[in-house]
């Protein structure tokens, strides 16, 4: 689990051009939302800052079933192959890491723009299973007995 008594991120939106400050004053001890591997606060690029926060997003909802959009995140995002190749790769591992720190469990379902669904373990996850064509990546929180 994951406290901190002051960070601050700064998101920038290239889309608009505007720079935004998200600077929380004060975690407390919550098992819930903020269960979040320390990497989360660090981010080497912009598309990894947007891979990063669009995770957070997906994870702040209610149900146990959780959506990562990619249709829309890919929409959004206009790289060449090997940094798309990277944003793929980092998916992957902050999709590992939550699985390690026991957040979400260890399957999930990706789901197609056609409709088509594969359901397989994170670890057998590869770049070339994260297209373009999919819809969303589908997992279940992990709920733990306090």
């Amino acid at each position: 689990m994951f406290a901190s008594p002051m960070w601050s991120v700064r998101i920038r939106r290239a889309i608009l051009g505007v720079s935004r400050y998200w600077q929380p004053r004060k975690f407390f001890w919550f098992p819930y939302p903020f269960q979040l591997p320390k990497s989360f606060l660090i981010s080497t690029h912009n598309n990894d800052l947007r891979l990063k926060v669009r995770l957070l997003k997906s994870l702040a909802v209610c149900e146990q079933e959780k959506r990562l959009d990619l249709a829309d995140f890919f929409k959004r995002v206009n790289v060449p192959n090997k940094q798309l190749i990277q944003i793929k790769k980092s998916i992957i591992q902050l999709l590992n890491e939550l699985v390690e720190n026991q957040i979400i469990q260890n399957e999930v379902g990706i789901i197609l723009k056609s409709g088509k669904k594969k359901d397989q373990l994170i670890k057998n996850v590869t770049t070339s299973d994260i297209t373009r064509r999919i819809k969303y990546i589908k997992f279940n929180e992990k709920i733990k007995n306090l």
